[in-house]
């Protein structure tokens, strides 16, 4: 495909100004920041219990069971919501979950919660407010059960997209599951290993969930793609994007490199600013990999915060976190598949340049938004 020429014209840009009023209109609010809403339910083996933490966002919280109610008014209206929401099964027998007092902070969390505590003061340090509200319980075991299932779903109060990661800890050993709207239950083994296989599946689904509903990420492709170019220059660019991020993710989830959120989700979104802009002047793409290498080491420890955040387990942590590269990349490339055949028929429309500055200058005025957001830590404006 043939690079761009710049030649800025007043009707042009009277052209992108109806196309930015337009498309805040009609987008959705809520669709610009990662649209993946994630609660926790953690759970840990003892002699003669189960201990519990349910872990859900706390702004989301407020916003369903009362701003006016304050943090413990909060909790309340939560845990009345989440006793008729959250369900035990010890060997197919229905289990009463035995709820404390709600707790604001993870310092209420037992022992055995010590990596959730210590991320979670991890993220209050780069945030400056506590992302999270916690409700403590547990299940009383009479006799050793050989199967637990658990069923959460706060779908019709946290949205469609809401999951929830369930963690069972037992002894060295942690176990994991994901449940949502369309599978709100799950069975955990008690006395037996979980396959790993089955364990990575898992992170293979949560990987190609969040690049999907990661709307910032899949803006970043939009707009390296959207001029065109040649098909070697595109793979090229591609492929630079998933080995950066690849190096980070991994880098970060092992605790080789630890770097403050706010910096992380800044610098991604510069970097859809910059491409937007970019656009407007670039004349060929065959160069730009390099470019996409640098903006993808960002991108990549944006992906490693989100998988920190869902709980790695010790067993298999590797391979947890191999699938969950293969699902961000199983997700990319169904994008990729669906963007390129668009863009090689703008390429022979009469309208391609006007239609790529406008969709350019669309990215550019969202990753600043989201720029100006996540550095001055403000609350989202959509």
């Amino acid at each position: 495909m043939p690079g761009i020429r710049v030649s800025g014209t007043r009707i042009l840009g009277k052209i992108n100004f109806f196309f930015w009023v337009i498309s805040f209109l009609i987008i959705p609010q809520g669709a610009w920041a990662h649209a993946l809403d994630t609660g926790y339910l953690s759970l840990v083996e003892c002699p003669d219990r189960l201990e519990l933490v349910l872990t859900v966002d706390a702004e989301r919280s407020a916003n369903e069971f009362g701003l006016d109610q304050g943090p413990i008014g909060t909790l309340s209206r939560l845990a009345a919501y989440a006793r008729s929401r959250v369900e035990v099964q010890l060997d197919s027998s229905p289990s009463p979950i035995i709820w404390a007092d709600p707790a604001i902070g993870s310092e209420n969390f037992s022992k055995l919660f010590q990596e959730e505590r210590m991320y979670e003061e991890e993220l209050l340090r780069d945030e400056g407010r506590p992302l999270y509200l916690h409700l403590t319980g547990s299940v009383l075991l009479k006799k050793k059960p050989r199967t637990l299932t658990i069923s959460a779903d706060f779908s019709d109060r946290f949205g469609e997209n809401h999951i929830f990661l369930i963690k069972l800890a037992q002894d060295d050993q942690v176990q994991t599951a994901v449940l949502n709207r369309d599978s709100r239950k799950t069975t955990l083994l008690l006395r037996e290993e979980r396959s790993l296989w089955e364990q990575d599946l898992q992170f293979v689904k949560l990987g190609t969930r969040h690049i999907l509903l990661g709307v910032d990420h899949l803006l970043f492709l939009l707009a390296l793609l959207v001029i065109g170019g040649r098909a070697s220059s595109l793979i090229k660019i591609i492929t630079s994007f998933t080995v950066a991020h690849s190096l980070t993710l991994t880098l970060a989830v092992l605790g080789w490199v630890d770097l403050p959120s706010r910096l992380v989700e800044s610098a991604i979104a510069l970097s859809i600013v910059y491409v937007g802009l970019e656009n407007f002047f670039v004349h060929s793409v065959s160069h730009r990999w390099i470019l996409t290498f640098f903006f993808g080491l960002a991108h990549g420890f944006g992906f490693a915060g989100a998988l920190k955040e869902l709980g790695l387990p010790r067993r298999g942590l590797m391979g947890a976190l191999l699938s969950f590269n293969v699902g961000v990349e199983a997700g990319q490339l169904a994008v990729v598949a669906c963007l390129l055949p668009l863009i090689w028929i703008l390429a022979r429309n009469r309208f391609r340049l006007p239609a790529i500055r406008a969709v350019s200058a669309f990215v550019a005025i969202c990753g600043m938004v989201w720029f100006l957001e996540r550095s001055l830590s403000l609350e989202p404006l959509f």
